[in-house]
C-alpha cells in the first residue's frame, strides 16, 4: 500500500496527462449521454474529459486525495465516492459510460469476480466500457500482491454480457508514473452492455 507522500507524488506526476488512450478510443462509440462511472480516478485526468463531454462523473477511489483534487478541479460535474471497489454499492444500471483505465487489477482476486458483476450491472443497455486487465505474465504478478490477473479466456467469460467493440491483449517493456522499469501484460476492453 502506498504512503501519503507516495499518493501525493503518483497526483503531482500523473494531473497534467492527457487522458487515456484507451478512454479516446471508446469515446466515438458512445450512443448515450447521462452519467459516467470512473474507477480508480486518480488525479481526475479521465474525468476531466467525461466531464467536458457532458457526462456527470461519478469518480469511485480508496484514496482521499481524490476528494482534495476534485476541489481543486471545481467541475460540478464530478463527484467523488472514496471507497475501494469491492465494498462501493453499484447503482443498477445508472451509467451510460464506464471507465476502469489500470485501476481494475488492483482489486483483490477474491471479490475481483463479483466487483466486475457489480460494474456491468450499473450500465445502462447500450453504455460503454473501457477497462483493463493485467495478464498472467505483467511483472507485478507475484504472490502476496493482493492484485488480481487475467488470462485471456478468464476476461472473455468475465465479458458475458458485453458486447466487445476491442479486445486487445499488449506485452511490452513499459516503466512506472516514478519511471521504474515494468513488464507489462495488459487486456485492453471496450464494449457495449447488452
Amino acid at each position: 500500500m502506498k504512503k501519503p507522500n507516495d499518493w501525493k507524488d503518483y497526483f503531482d506526476r500523473t494531473r497534467d496527462k492527457a487522458p487515456s488512450p484507451l478512454l479516446l478510443r471508446a469515446l466515438p462509440y458512445i450512443r448515450l449521454r447521462g452519467r459516467a462511472l470512473d474507477l480508480g480516478g486518480g488525479a481526475l485526468r479521465n474525468a476531466r474529459m467525461l466531464a467536458k463531454q457532458g457526462f456527470d462523473v461519478t469518480v469511485v477511489d480508496k484514496e482521499p486525495m481524490v476528494i482534495d483534487e476534485a476541489a481543486r478541479v471545481n467541475d460540478s460535474r464530478i463527484h467523488t465516492v472514496i471507497s475501494p471497489f469491492d465494498q462501493y454499492n453499484f447503482p443498477y444500471r445508472q451509467f451510460a459510460f464506464v471507465s476502469a483505465l489500470m485501476s481494475l487489477p488492483f482489486n483483490p482476486a477474491s471479490t475481483f469476480d463479483a466487483v466486475f458483476e457489480g460494474v456491468k450491472n450499473s450500465m445502462q443497455p447500450d453504455g460503454v466500457l473501457c477497462c483493463h486487465f493485467f495478464g498472467e505474465r505483467d511483472s507485478w504478478n507475484k504472490k502476496g500482491s493482493g492484485m488480481t490477473f487475467h488470462t485471456s479466456d478468464q476476461v472473455v467469460a468475465l465479458s458475458e454480457g458485453l458486447k466487445p467493440l476491442e479486445f486487445v491483449e499488449q506485452e511490452f517493456k513499459s516503466t512506472t508514473v516514478r519511471g521504474a522499469p515494468k513488464h507489462l501484460h495488459v487486456f485492453a476492453l471496450i464494449a457495449y452492455k447488452i
